[in-house]
C-alpha cells in the first residue's frame, strides 16, 4: 500500500515537472501541501525530493538558468527583478550570482532599450518623462547604470 501511495505522489510530482521546471523549494512546498491534503506520510517528501534530484529532474542551477532566460526574454525583466524572483524560489546565492553573470550587461542594456522604446516611443524626453522612464525601468529590475545609459541614448536620438 505504501509503495502504491508513493507512486501516486511521484506521479503528481512528475506531472508538476512536466508543466515547467521547478526549484527544489518549490517542489517541497507543493509536495508538502499535497501530502497533507491527501494524508500521505510526510516521510515521502524527503525520499521523493532525493529521488528527483538524483534523476536530475530537480536541479536548481538548471532551473535558475531556465527561469532567467524565460523572464529576460518573454517578460523583459532586468537582473535585479530576476534575482528577487530566484531568491523567492529558494535558489542559493552562489547559483543566482553564476546565472546572472552569464546574462551580460550589454544584453540587459538592449532589453531595457527595447522596453523603453515600446513604452515611451511617442514621448519627448523632458525631465519628467526621464524620471517616469527611470522608475518604469527600475521597477522591472534594471540597474541604475543601465537605466541612465538608456535615458542618455534616447535623449540623444530625440
Amino acid at each position: 500500500m505504501e509503495d502504491e501511495d508513493f507512486g501516486k505522489v511521484k506521479n503528481y510530482a512528475l506531472k508538476l515537472l512536466s508543466l515547467r521546471p521547478r526549484s527544489v523549494r518549490e517542489m517541497e512546498n507543493k509536495l508538502s501541501s499535497y501530502l497533507a491534503r491527501k494524508k500521505y506520510p510526510a516521510g515521502f517528501l524527503e525520499k521523493l525530493i532525493a529521488e528527483l534530484t538524483r534523476l536530475n529532474f530537480l536541479n536548481d542551477l538548471e532551473f535558475a538558468r531556465w527561469w532567467a532566460e524565460q523572464r529576460g526574454r518573454a517578460n523583459i525583466k532586468g537582473k535585479t527583478f530576476i534575482k528577487k524572483e530566484l531568491q523567492s524560489k529558494g535558489i542559493d546565492r552562489e547559483v543566482i550570482a553564476e546565472v546572472l553573470s552569464a546574462l551580460g550587461t550589454e544584453d540587459e542594456y538592449e532589453k531595457a532599450l527595447q522596453l523603453a522604446g515600446k513604452k515611451f516611443s511617442k514621448l519627448a524626453l523632458d525631465r519628467q518623462s526621464e524620471q517616469k522612464l527611470g522608475r518604469y525601468l527600475q521597477n522591472r529590475g534594471f540597474s541604475y547604470d543601465v537605466v541612465r545609459k538608456v535615458i542618455d541614448s534616447l535623449s540623444q536620438r530625440g
